[in-house]
């Protein structure tokens, strides 16, 4: 019959409906595939030391308690990045390649989240808002798919930036739909997002890593730019009253705190090899260096640390230092013209990469350059691409050739998408192994002297002597302010190889204390203590070592509290234990647990320190502290305590009992 028709053929407007969801779900399994060749990498740099409580509760041998509060990451707790992992050990043991998997779901459940704040940030442009779900699942497929990310996923200690970055943006998403939801009449739901919503996601950020205290920043950028009008609340006081209990007044208790304790931040500089206006300056070259790894990505340069970065000394030392203060204001007043012509994401974008590194690319004395920085600013990036793009789209004259450029970037970005893929994917075959990490980062980076300090220490546990040496060698040269680490190191190739130990090396060690101990030096000499008494470190003269060792103590003394620095303490106390200094080494072990928060380990090692020496009055003493703080279930501690516990009631038995005297 004339009148019937046949099944209707899917459409360009059905395509475009469906192509943002086909296009998300496509990134997601393109992620999985990239990231695949290297979940079965190992430890890295400070993971063992920050998940060390996490492995041994996974092996039976500690409590879900000590886990808990076990990072060393921060002075400040870590409670959800530490109840993931402890969720990890609960399920799985500790399988590293289960836990690097569950740093892989993260991301992915980042991306997600990443999409839905793109689908409702994108509602309020103007311009983006007719192809919003597009621009959104291509923004989150770049975001998810971005080679600098691999160093965030694949190094494992790193998840606690991976939660802050997702909770920090789920309290951006709840925010904008708070106010969605109030444009729309439902005051109760608006009101349930608004104030339990968004701080509880806030919490959550913050404890997972203190970066997540820039959500309120991060909210407030996004309501300056596209909510002061748009979608109004019911009650304009309401909303006032929010933004004072949330941004201004936990602010303002910031910097109050900062302006009463000011060694905060100035203290750390005293062992840094930069000044505060020198990092300031500096940031803002790392800032347009960070774009460009983001958008251009170079495999060799991505990767673990970049501490040949040079610093800015001067304005025009070097000369690229001015040119990125005068990148950041050109940038920042173009995205201001835009914004006023109707751009607006080009400056939410700009923006939001600017906030997100207002905690660790400001003024705290903090390393200059580091990838994980990004996992969230790149977003930003991100999103202000795609504002240029519509932007450039609105100002052709035609709206064929709108159209016609519209599919052509369209083109465009899923090129470079797929490229990011195929970047990735090579860049987490490197991450399978420790030496392959190495090897690779020091074709971009060959003078870094943490490298060259971390592939010596690995080919001296292979047994690669000579090849140890030379890179030794050249971390001497790349860093000259550290040549006594230099030679810390040496020591331990040759005391672990069997070789004998120039007594020059010991004066070398003690005549060139680093300006600040770092994890790098404590690894090192941790491999050195904890092998005197064995077959895997001879020959050593201990009391050559300490005294050498308790120099570098003395010149890191600003920096008593860090967790190298007392960490190295508690080896220094080992080492003088080694050499029978037992009451030095009670000196320095309970200087340690003071420094350490008395963590509970340490106050063990102190306890047995001033039992060996008759030292009862700090036994006692330290017995209570333990016993105070002690909340766990670790058997191991709980038999160490009740132990030593009645040997203190017995010893004190006699002296009590009447007629003793």
């Amino acid at each position: 019959m004339h009148g019937e028709r046949g099944p209707r053929t899917p459409g360009l407007k059905d395509l475009a409906t469906r192509l943002p969801s086909w296009l998300l779900g496509a990134a997601v399994l393109a992620t999985i595939a990239a990231y695949l060749p290297g979940l079965s990498g190992p430890l890295l740099l400070d993971d063992g030391a920050n998940l060390e409580s996490v492995f041994r509760y996974a092996s039976g041998e500690g409590d879900w308690q000590a886990a808990l509060a076990g990072s060393e990451a921060s002075p400040t707790p870590r409670l959800v990045s530490m109840l993931s992992f402890l969720g990890n050990a609960a399920s799985t043991g500790s399988s590293l390649y289960a836990m690097k998997a569950t740093n892989l779901a993260l991301h992915v459940s980042t991306g997600v989240v990443l999409f839905w704040f793109c689908l409702r940030l994108f509602e309020l442009d103007p311009v983006l808002r007719a192809r919003g779900p597009l621009a959104a699942a291509l923004v989150t497929s770049a975001w998810m798919l971005l080679p600098i990310h691999v160093s965030t996923v694949l190094y494992l200690v790193q998840r606690m930036a991976q939660l802050s970055g997702l909770f920090t943006l789920l309290a951006l998403v709840l925010y904008l739909e708070s106010r969605r939801a109030a444009g729309t009449g439902r005051v109760r739901a608006a009101r349930a997002l608004l104030w339990v919503g968004v701080p509880g996601a806030t919490v959550l950020a913050v404890l997972s890593k203190e970066s997540g205290a820039l959500a309120p920043l991060l909210c407030g950028v996004v309501h300056a730019c596209y909510l002061q009008r748009a979608w109004p609340v019911a009650r304009s006081r309401e909303l006032q009253a929010f933004w004072t209990s949330y941004l201004f007044v936990p602010a303002l208790l910031g910097i109050s705190w900062l302006a009463l304790e000011p060694d905060i931040v100035f203290a750390g500089y005293a062992t840094r090899d930069f000044t505060l206006p020198q990092r300031l300056l500096t940031e803002l070259r790392v800032l347009w260096d960070y774009v460009g790894a983001i958008l251009l990505p170079q495999g060799a340069r991505l990767g673990l640390v970049h501490d040949d970065f040079p610093a800015s000394v001067g304005l025009l030392t070097p000369a690229t230092t001015v040119l990125a203060l005068l990148g950041w204001l050109a940038a920042l007043a173009g995205a201001l013209a835009g914004f006023r012509l109707g751009h607006r994401s080009v400056l939410v974008g700009v923006l939001l990469y600017l906030a997100s590194h207002a905690l660790e690319s400001t003024v705290f004395p903090l390393e200059l350059y580091f990838e994980h920085r990004n996992y969230l600013a790149s977003a930003g990036v991100l999103i202000a691409v795609s504002g240029i793009v519509g932007w450039i789209a609105q100002a052709l004259p035609a709206e064929v050739a709108r159209e016609r450029l519209a599919r052509v970037a369209c083109l465009a970005l899923l090129a470079v998408i797929a490229s990011y893929a195929l970047a990735t994917w090579l860049l987490a075959g490197y991450w399978r192994s420790e030496e392959l990490i190495y090897r690779h980062a020091l074709t971009a980076h060959p003078g870094s002297y943490r490298l060259r300090m971390e592939y010596g220490r690995l080919l001296a546990t292979k047994g690669d002597v000579p090849g140890a040496m030379e890179q030794l060698d050249a971390a001497a040269l790349a860093n000259p302010p550290h040549a006594g680490s230099v030679e810390l190191a040496k020591l331990f190739v040759e005391c672990s190889s069997g070789r004998a130990i120039p007594p020059v090396r010991y004066a070398n060690i003690a005549s060139r204390p680093p300006r600040r101990i770092t994890m790098t030096e404590l690894g090192v000499l941790e491999g050195i203590a904890l092998n005197q008494g064995g077959p895997g470190c001879q020959g050593v003269d201990l009391a050559a070592l300490t005294d050498a060792t308790r120099i570098w103590l003395e010149r890191d003394a600003a920096n008593a509290g860090g967790v190298a620095n007392w960490r190295f303490r508690a080896l220094h106390a080992l080492l003088l234990a080694h050499a029978n200094q037992l009451r030095p080494a009670l000196r320095e072990a309970l200087a340690a647990w003071r420094d350490s928060g008395m963590r509970i380990e340490r106050g063990i090692f102190a306890f047995q320190l001033a039992a060996a020496v008759g030292d009862r009055e700090t036994c006692v003493t330290l017995l209570e502290d333990m016993r105070r703080r002690y909340r766990g279930r670790d058997p191991r501690v709980i038999e160490f305590l009740e132990h030593a516990e009645a040997q203190a009631d017995a010893d004190a038995a006699p002296h009590d009992a009447p007629g003793a005297h």
